[in-house]
């Protein structure tokens, strides 16, 4: 087997297929790992939990917020600590102090 490889456009050359598994261009993923919130698994018992990172309290410390299938938001508090560690998970409340909830959207 034969790959063609043309760099910047000007340069081709052939590679045989031992050169060509040397250029590995393949994405690289680490295993996945569970997030702690406080002493429980973040996102535990959840529909699809969908993690997003923000300092939700302007408090210099990246925040976990988590939106389920069902609606329900929640936040986790960064500690502001190497590596990254966060409160317990609690229900992210809206300017009116109520928990907020998309009930499925």
């Amino acid at each position: 087997m034969k790959i063609l490889l043309i760099v910047l456009g000007c340069t081709v050359s052939f590679l045989g297929e031992a050169a060509a598994q040397a250029v590995d261009t393949s994405p690289k993923f680490a295993a996945p790992k569970r997030v702690m919130a406080g002493d429980e698994l973040l996102g535990e018992k959840r529909a699809y939990p969908s993690p997003a990172l923000h300092d939700v309290d302007g408090d210099g410390h990246l925040d976990i917020l988590i939106a389920d299938l069902m609606g329900s938001v929640t936040v986790a508090h960064g500690k502001g600590t190497t590596p990254m560690t966060f409160g317990e998970e609690k229900p992210l409340l809206g300017s009116d102090k109520e928990p907020l909830d998309f009930e499925n959207w």
